[in-house]
């Protein structure tokens, strides 16, 4: 009898504590996630950011993330004039950009563009930003 006890014992900490059996759960991709990894998950973005995806979808003029990746990878101009757009996570990739126009939109933070290196104009005209800091390093700014 004390054998059996024990055996279940086992056998229920074993299936209880998930040992042996796999756990997904969609969660949301990191900063430093590529825009294609954000377009193909888009299901388990916020709101905020798959919006964002959406905007850029849109401005590449396709819906295939693949291509409308290298197309934005490639880009050294974006307009993104009154899109709506409140979270720039998925722009933060785009090293390329030397022209970014943000305005018009509900943006309040714009970490995600400090790794933008040669931005030469950026237009955060008409947005919710209280901190400019996260730009501060960007020295070729001119506009």
């Amino acid at each position: 009898m004390k054998s059996t006890s024990t055996v279940a014992l086992i056998i229920g900490m074993w299936v209880f504590s998930g040992w042996g059996w796999e756990i997904t759960q969609a969660a949301e991709p990191s900063v430093g996630s590529s825009f294609e990894e954000l377009c193909l998950q888009q299901a388990s973005l916020s709101e905020e950011v798959r919006k964002t995806v959406e905007v850029l979808l849109e401005a590449a003029g396709t819906s295939d993330c693949e291509l409308a990746a290298n197309n934005l990878l490639t880009r050294t101009e974006l307009d993104l004039t009154g899109k709506g757009i409140t979270d720039i996570t998925p722009i933060s990739e785009l090293t390329n950009l030397e022209v970014l126009n943000l305005s018009y939109n509900q943006i309040t933070d714009i970490t995600p563009i400090s790794e933008l290196t040669n931005l030469k104009e950026l237009d955060l005209y008409v947005n919710q930003i209280t901190d400019i800091t996260p730009i501060s390093e960007l020295t070729n700014l001119k506009e």
